[in-house]
C-alpha cells in the first residue's frame, strides 16, 4: 500500500512539474550542446535532434523558418524510455525542400510541462554541402592598405547570410566571419572583431591590412531562394597618405609634449628650492673670489665673507681669521670691497667698510 501511495505521488509530481532534460533546449546533433544556435555544414542529408532524460515525453518537430514563415518538412519521430526519462529524437533527409543551398532549420520542442526548457527551439543555418565557385562568378577588387572596405552581399535586407573569408596561403578552406538571420527572431553571430556588419548584409572593414587579402563568399537566402557572391580583395601596400602619416605621428607628437612638460615642472621646482634654500642659508653661504698671490702675481680663488653683524669686535674676529689663512702679517693690509654706509661704518686701511654689507676679500697689500 505504501509503494502504491510512494508511486502515485511520484507520477503526480512529474506531471504538475515533470524532469527537465540533459540540455534545456532542443538539441540538434550537428551543433554541440553550447548554444541552441549554430551554423553548420550538411554533408550528409540527414539532420537530426533529440531530448534525452526529460519527463514527460517531449515530441519534437523540424521546420524551415522562410521569410514567408515556418514551413514544415517531412520528418520521423522516434520515442524511448530507460525508465528514468525518455529520449525523444527526430530526422529529417528533406531539410533543402525549399531552399537547395542554405535552409534555417528549427527544431520545435512541445511539452505540456512550463518550464521544462529554457528554450523551446533550437535554430541552425544550414549549408547543403560544399559551395562550388565559378571562376566568372568572382568579382575582383583591388583597394589601398588602411581604406575603409565595404563588401555587398544581397539587395535583400530580410534575409540570412554567411559571410567567409579563404584562408592563405591555399585559399581552399575557409573560416566563418560572422552569420546573421534578420526576420523573425533575428540573432547575429560575428567571429572577427575587425569587422562591422551593415544594413544586415554588407561587409565592411574600417581599415584594410595586408592580412584582409584573400577571397570573401557571401551565401544568403530567405528560405525560399538562395545565392552566393564571390570577391578576391587585393591590398596595395603603398605609403600612408599625409592624413594617415599624422595620424601615426600624432601619439608620439603627444608624448613629447608631455616629457616637454614634466621637464619643465622639474626645472621650476628646483630653482624654487634653491631660492628658497638661499633665503633660508644666506647668512652662512660663501661664494668664490679671487685674490691676488704677491709671489707669483695670480689671482687665486678665495672664499667670500659675508657679515650681517653689527659688531665691530666680530668683523675684527673675522677680519683676523682670514689674517691667518694668508699667512698675513700684522703690517701687510687687508683690501676688501664694499658698499659705503655713513651712519655706520669703520674705517679700516684707506677706505670706509660697512659692516653691514657683503664683504669679499679682493687682495692685499704691503
Amino acid at each position: 500500500m505504501m509503494k502504491v501511495l510512494i508511486c502515485l505521488i511520484m507520477l503526480f509530481t512529474e506531471m504538475q512539474f515533470g524532469v527537465k532534460p540533459d540540455v534545456p533546449f532542443p538539441l540538434i546533433t550537428q551543433c554541440g550542446n553550447v548554444s541552441n544556435k549554430c551554423f553548420t555544414v550538411a554533408d550528409e542529408a540527414d539532420m537530426e535532434c533529440l531530448v534525452r532524460g526529460a519527463r514527460p515525453m517531449v515530441l519534437l518537430d523540424f521546420m524551415a523558418r522562410t521569410v514567408e514563415g515556418d514551413k514544415n518538412i517531412s520528418s520521423e519521430l522516434v520515442t524511448t524510455s530507460d525508465g528514468d526519462g525518455y529520449t525523444s529524437t527526430v530526422i529529417t533527409s528533406n531539410a533543402f525542400h525549399f531552399s537547395p543551398l542554405l535552409v534555417l532549420l528549427v527544431c520545435k520542442a512541445s511539452t505540456s510541462i512550463p518550464g521544462l526548457f529554457d528554450n523551446t527551439e533550437s535554430v541552425a543555418l544550414v549549408q547543403n554541402g560544399l559551395v562550388q565557385i565559378n571562376p566568372d562568378q568572382t568579382t575582383s577588387i583591388t583597394i589601398q592598405r588602411y581604406e575603409r572596405m565595404e563588401l555587398h552581399c544581397t539587395e535583400n535586407e530580410n534575409a540570412f547570410i554567411v559571410w567567409k573569408k579563404s584562408i592563405p596561403p591555399r585559399d581552399v578552406d575557409y573560416e566563418i566571419l560572422l552569420y546573421s538571420v534578420s526576420f523573425g527572431q533575428g540573432f547575429i553571430e560575428v567571429f572577427a572583431d575587425d569587422i562591422i556588419l551593415e544594413n544586415n548584409v554588407s561587409l565592411v572593414l574600417p581599415s584594410v591590412d595586408i592580412q584582409h587579402e584573400g577571397k570573401y563568399v557571401c551565401l544568403y537566402g530567405d528560405g525560399m531562394s538562395a545565392g552566393v557572391r564571390v570577391y578576391n580583395v587585393i591590398v596595395v601596400a603603398n605609403p600612408p597618405t599625409t592624413r594617415q602619416t599624422h595620424q601615426l605621428e600624432r601619439p608620439i607628437f603627444s608624448l613629447w609634449v608631455l616629457v616637454v612638460l614634466i621637464v619643465l615642472l622639474v626645472f621650476i621646482c628646483g630653482v624654487t628650492m634653491v631660492i628658497c634654500l638661499i633665503k633660508y642659508y644666506g647668512s652662512s653661504l660663501k661664494s668664490p673670489v679671487y685674490n691676488l698671490d704677491l709671489l707669483t702675481g695670480q689671482w687665486k680663488e678665495l672664499d667670500w665673507i659675508r657679515i650681517q653683524h653689527t659688531d665691530l669686535d666680530e668683523f675684527r674676529r673675522v677680519i683676523n681669521v682670514y689674517r691667518k689663512k694668508l699667512r698675513l702679517s700684522a703690517t701687510k693690509e687687508i683690501v676688501m670691497s664694499g658698499n659705503v654706509n655713513e651712519d655706520e661704518s669703520i674705517e679700516h686701511g684707506e677706505e670706509d667698510i660697512d659692516i653691514m654689507a657683503q664683504l669679499r676679500i679682493i687682495g692685499y697689500r704691503e
